[in-house]
This record gives structure tokens, sequence and C-alpha cells, in this order.
């Protein structure tokens, strides 16, 4: 996830749910500052399953010099590509992501409970950039608290924070939004990019070591992850563990073996040899 919107991200995490809850549109255009750099702008298009975030960097009073990049997401498949059109020969980065990408509507959603509550009170009207707006203020956690929110389109069009005495910092700021589906056009990649894949999962890289199904490995040196049960040593003698040519690996084979101690899940029969061993390259 690109930087800007990482620190919007945060911020409006920090503001607390503010909407009411409602399907968000599924096909829009919206353009809007990006937090920390001054002149910079990122414009979000989506269409269904598709999205497209633009991001355009000014020219720096240093003389660095603007850019433009383009990340596309495909939202069914959590895959993401980002490019920069400018740079030669051409490039193109690959990722997984889940959940948030950067929907404005994904954030406008998760502000809902602080109206509800009370944490945060009408306080009057405004139009932002042409677009009419209701605006919130409040306290949170010691922090004043103002949103503007376009109660049309369920919209934050704006929303800032600060400490009480200091001035507010603007972390949302949207100056144009389109409810137009994007041209397709738009979410067509450039064909260097498009034939980029994403690394692969813990999983594919076992199914493809093994030939087996991913799910039925854990990894002899990390073990499963925090959401199943610990390890627990045991003895057995019922199965040899072998190694694959991923000294990661181990799997039990049909075959009688002495007692070793191995690592096992203790809700599922996959076993695998402890680190060191399979750094040794021998068996349980």
């Amino acid at each position: 996830m690109p930087a800007p919107r990482i620190i919007a991200s945060l911020s409006i995490l920090a503001l607390c749910p503010l909407l009411r809850a409602q399907t968000p549109p599924t096909a829009y255009t919206i353009t809007q500052g990006i937090a920390g750099d001054s002149g910079a702008i990122m414009t979000v298009y989506r269409s269904g399953a598709q999205a497209v975030i633009e991001y355009i960097h000014s020219n720096k009073p240093d003389g660095t010099p603007g850019h433009r990049s383009l990340s596309f997401y495909d939202l069914k498949a959590g895959v993401s590509h980002t490019w920069d059109p400018a740079i030669t020969p051409p490039s193109c980065s690959v990722g997984k992501f889940s959940g948030d990408w950067g929907d404005p509507y994904e954030a406008s959603t998760e502000l809902a409970a602080g109206i509800a509550k009370g944490d945060l009170k009408p306080a009057g009207n405004e139009t932002l950039h042409g677009i009419p707006t209701k605006v919130y203020t409040g306290l949170s956690e010691g922090m004043n608290i103002k949103v503007w929110l376009d109660e049309k389109d369920n919209l934050v069009i704006k929303a800032a924070f600060g400490a009480p005495g200091s001035p507010m910092t603007t972390m949302v700021d949207i100056s144009k939004v389109s409810m137009a589906p994007p041209p397709a056009s738009l979410f067509a990649m450039p064909a260097y990019c498009a034939s980029v894949k994403p690394p692969p999962s813990p999983a594919e890289l076992m199914a493809a070591e093994t030939g087996d199904n991913g799910d039925n490995w854990v990894n002899a040196i990390y073990g499963p992850g925090t959401s199943r049960p610990p390890l627990t040593p045991h003895t057995t003698r019922t199965a040899r563990l072998r190694p694959t040519t991923n000294s990661g690996l181990a799997k039990t084979a049909p075959q009688p073996s002495p007692a070793a101690a191995c690592m096992r899940l203790p809700t599922r029969s996959t076993m695998a040899c402890s680190a060191l061993t399979t750094r040794l390259n021998t068996s349980c």
C-alpha cells in the first residue's frame, strides 16, 4: 500500500467511525489531495471489482521532479500492480492485499459510530469544492476532530484533527466526485505489467515443492500460524519423516522408523522435523 494512503487510513481510524451504514457504490471517480505532500493529488477510479489509483506528485522546491504512478487493484483476486509510465525501461511491481485497498467509501463507512454515539455533533453546513456538506465537530481521545460529510453520497469530503490549542491537520480533502462509471480503457494494464505474476503464498510454495496440497504441510522451521494449535513435542515409532529438497519442509512417509522427537499439530496428522534436524538433512 502506498505511503500516502497508509497515512490517510491511520488518520481515519483515529477519527473513529462516523457515518450511517449503507451500501457504498462500486463505480465512481474520486480525486483528493495526498496528506503530507503539498500539491500532490490522487484519483481513485473504480468499476465493479476493478480499481485504479493514480498518483500525481508535483515538482519540489529542492528540484526533485514530479512524477506520476498508477496502481491497478483486482479486488476479487486480491492482487495489485503498480507502475510508472515514464520509467525506461518499463518496470512493474506486483503484490497481494486483503481488506481495505484505499476505497474512500470504506473509510467513510468506518466513521459511522462517532455520530451515532454522539462523539461528534452537528456544527453547521459548508460547501467545499462545490459539494454541499454537513459539518461535525467533537473531541476524541484528547484530539479535536472536524469532519465535512456529503450526506447525499454518504462520503467524507474533508477530515481534520489536532491537539487542543494547535492547528488542525487535514488528512482527507476530496476535491472532485463523479458517480459515472470510468472508461474501461483506464483498467487496461500495460503488457509488461499484465505478464508479471504475484509472489506465491506459503501454501503455494509448499505445493510446488511437494506436488501435494499445500494445506497438508507445515513449515518445519517456523511451524504453523498463531491461528492453529501450538506445536507439541511427541515420540513416534509409526512413521519416518523424510526431508524434501527444501530443508524447510518434511512429511510423513509410510515406513517404520526409530523413535524420534518431532513437531506435530495436535489436530492434524502432518508432522514436521525440527529445524535442527532438517538443516542437517537427516530424518527424525
